[in-house]
């Protein structure tokens, strides 16, 4: 019995921390700016793979990675203010625009802050 009760001790608590490391987005406050750039996306059929944007820290500053849906598109990358940082991968060669090279390796604190959960009609 009392293996029992610990084992369901274990899989209730196993189960709370469940989400604690997963992908999902977070409810971070986002600058107006990446507000209206998911409302702008939102006029738009729905993508395949769904958008996502992404918040990395990247030199000290809070960054937004928006991956595109297919091939040979460059993937920006905005700062706070939404003005176009530059391309880190992407494009024909897939290695972006060369303005930030080193930031896959420089990039940390990543965050999904919005996938589009729309239905893919």
């Amino acid at each position: 019995m009392l293996k029992v009760f610990i084992f369901i001790i274990v899989v209730v608590l196993s189960q709370g921390r469940k989400g604690c490391n997963d992908s999902s987005p977070t409810q971070s406050a986002s600058p107006d700016c990446i507000e209206m750039i998911i409302t702008d996306i939102k006029k738009h059929p729905v993508k395949n793979p769904p958008t996502t944007i992404w918040q990395f820290t990247y030199k000290g500053e809070s960054v937004f990675y928006i991956p595109a849906a297919c091939c040979d598109q460059f993937n920006p990358v905005y700062k706070n203010n939404c003005s176009l940082f530059c391309h880190p991968d992407g494009g024909l060669t897939g290695k972006g625009d060369g303005k930030c090279d080193d930031f896959f390796l420089l990039a940390n604190d990543k965050k999904l802050i919005w996938k589009d959960s729309r239905p893919n009609n």
